[in-house]
């Protein structure tokens, strides 16, 4: 039992510290694009900035080795059967719907995955906000204000709760 606990324990350790190396080196690579934008005859840049995608290529490599043997495990478990043409579809598909630059102006583009989601979200905020100005919403009332709404005299209160008058009986 104990060597179950401490294997759980060091596995979780390992792939916490290579989430945190994939991260950094993501940023390096972001860091190292912008970089290379702006210099783009810096040879030491484009060379540093090579290295860290094909590091950061073969950490994605790894991660996909272990998606294939849990698919594979999950076969054995629940008859599911995953091909490297799957895998390969759902690897395309999500690099397909990443957004890795977004053109801001004509001269000046953005990498940095954390800027393209909040320039993103400024997008949608203006796109959906609402075009109606406060003088437009005062000039014309809307339904459910007060003076638009009608008071029941207490004739039609009563006929409304189902009690009917002493005078209307005789």
């Amino acid at each position: 039992m104990e060597i179950h606990g401490f294997t759980i324990k060091f596995s979780k350790l390992k792939a916490k510290q290579r989430r945190n190396k994939e991260s950094i080196l993501q940023n390096k690579a972001n860091q190292l694009l912008e970089q290379t934008e702006k210099n783009p005859s810096d040879k030491k840049l484009l060379n540093e900035l090579y290295a860290t995608n094909l590091y950061l290529q073969a950490l994605m490599r790894q991660n996909t080795k272990g998606a294939i043997l849990r698919s594979r495990a999950r076969w054995q478990e629940q008859g599911e059967h995953n091909t490297k043409y799957f895998l390969n579809l759902e690897k395309w598909n999500h690099c397909r719907k990443t957004v890795t630059k977004l053109k801001i102006t004509d001269n000046e583009y953005m990498s940095n995955q954390f800027e393209i989601l909040r320039e993103e979200e400024k997008f949608y905020e203006t796109l959906y906000k609402s075009q109606k100005s406060e003088t437009h919403m005062q000039s014309k009332p809307t339904f459910f204000e007060t003076e638009n709404i009608t008071s029941l005299n207490e004739e039609e209160k009563l006929s409304c709760e189902g009690i009917v008058s002493e005078h209307e009986c005789l």
